[in-house]
């Protein structure tokens, strides 16, 4: 046991220790080198020899502009992953797009995607036991079962959602694979330029070093042979610093591996006791913070539910419902909130003032958090909410209310309308928070010399 102990555990702390010690010390090696280097840099700069000062100089400058090349190379080449990654795909599938399209447009001309009838609305009119015709649908009817079959061939909100982005995207990239190949050649050709640019700095860089090397003064040729030398000690140091880093994630990993075998054993000796009370205390420590971490997150919780009963009763149509956060952190919509399993599938309004509520919490909660300095830990800011369309297929009620609070999200609020969905109910309800109205439109033919654009003027 004794052996198991002091060799399986203490060990890899002692390891680490050192690994610790010697990072430590070559942290403090490559400080000391970079001032050395500095000063030499200093020495030269500063040097009574025109030539020198002005050689010293045209290197600096030549650093930096290699440094900046560096920079834009580690840009482009994120660039062209970023290209690949997310374009490439579509080339390998664009044989696929045509058929699929075509697929979809038949569903569309006949009616199947996306539908007229949602599932949703069906469910509804059998909840409430009242057709829109105002025809009772009590269970076992004529009539409840007349609608019941409409259910057979309604769709689903999910299923309509999926038809929308799968078509647009369709359009979309269909349009645009031929630009893959041109794009990613473009970025090639910079990345090539830049390398044999950042190769002819280099060039100069090290023939500079080399005229230092051979002047007529001895000081000037033992400073540049000195700084050769610190040079190539700094690039020593950061191998090794590497290095260092990767030991020592590799060694807290088996850390971590000879802790959990630790736990399963009894442990005996004094030395096995010492090792034990530490285990213990770091255990402790571990769930201290967990519960400090729980306390958090319950105390987030409460504060998000309230802002979000505040938000939903705002905005909702119908008094009977209700909204609130559960443990897990769901969002439910219930029709009587002291029945915490009644749960109702939402309407199509409910479900998009849900979203707001929910999302208006959040940004209310960080808003606070931003001036809170016990939580100043926790991310917290003053953020904008940006929404596309949020008045669509909301009923008048709910167009009302949702307009005349949803200036009361954020601080700064920027939604985007149809002229559709501009309408008298919703400008009547949002003019009060209203700061300025844009109207986009596309650009005129004349201007498509400078390739499709949108037009943006303040009205």
């Amino acid at each position: 046991m004794s052996e198991l102990i002091d060799g399986s555990f203490l060990s890899p702390l002692k390891d680490r220790d050192k690994i610790e010690e010697e990072m430590s010390l070559k942290k403090t090696q490559l400080n000391q080198a970079t001032e050395n280097l500095r000063e030499i840099e200093r020495f030269l700069e500063t040097h009574n020899s025109e030539i020198v000062k002005n050689l010293q100089s045209e290197r600096t400058l030549a650093d930096q502009y290699v440094k900046g090349i560096d920079r834009q190379l580690l840009e482009k080449t994120r660039a062209k992953n970023l290209l690949i990654t997310k374009d490439f795909k579509n080339n390998l599938i664009a044989s696929c797009f045509n058929s699929v399209y075509d697929y979809l447009e038949s569903k569309r001309q006949r009616g199947e995607l996306p539908s007229d009838i949602k599932a949703q609305f069906i469910d509804d009119l059998l909840t409430s036991k009242v057709c829109i015709c105002g025809r009772s649908l009590e269970d076992g009817t004529p009539e409840c079962h007349a609608v019941l079959a409409k259910k057979a061939n309604a769709g689903r909100n999910e299923l309509d959602d999926a038809y929308h982005r799968l078509t647009s995207y369709i359009r979309y990239h269909r349009d645009t694979i031929g630009d893959f190949f041109p794009k990613y050649h473009a970025i090639n050709t910079e990345i090539d330029n830049l390398e044999r640019d950042k190769d002819a700095r280099n060039r100069r860089i090290k023939e500079i070093g080399q005229q230092l090397k051979n002047s007529d003064e001895d000081e000037i040729a033992a400073k540049e042979n000195l700084r050769d030398s610190i040079k190539n000690d700094i690039r020593a140091i950061d191998r090794r610093l590497h290095q260092l880093e990767v030991d020592f994630e590799e060694i807290n990993r088996k850390i971590v591996l000879k802790d959990r075998e630790l736990k399963s054993l009894t442990l005996k000796g004094e030395q096995a006791g010492i090792i034990q009370k530490r285990r213990e205390m770091t255990s402790r420590l571990g769930e201290l913070n967990q519960q400090i971490r729980s306390y958090f997150i319950e105390i987030t919780r409460i504060n998000l539910d309230k802002r979000i009963h505040e938000v939903f009763d705002s905005m909702k149509e119908k008094d009977y419902r209700y909204a609130r956060l559960t443990d897990d952190f769901v969002l439910e919509i219930t029709n009587d909130l002291e029945n915490q399993e009644d749960s109702r599938i939402l309407s199509t309004g409910e479900g998009q003032i849900a979203s707001l509520a929910f999302i208006g919490s959040l940004v209310s909660y960080a808003k606070e958090k931003m001036q809170d300095k016990l939580m100043s830990d926790f991310s917290g800011g003053d953020f904008p909410v940006v929404m596309d369309s949020p008045f669509g297929n909301l009923s008048t009620g709910h167009k009302g209310n949702v307009a005349r609070e949803i200036g009361n999200l954020a601080s700064q609020v920027i939604i985007i309308v149809s002229d559709e969905q501009w309408s008298s109910i919703v400008g009547e309800n949002i003019r009060p928070k209203l700061g300025s109205l844009y109207k986009m439109e596309d650009g005129s033919d004349e201007q498509q010399s400078i390739g499709e654009h949108t037009v943006v003027r303040r009205i």
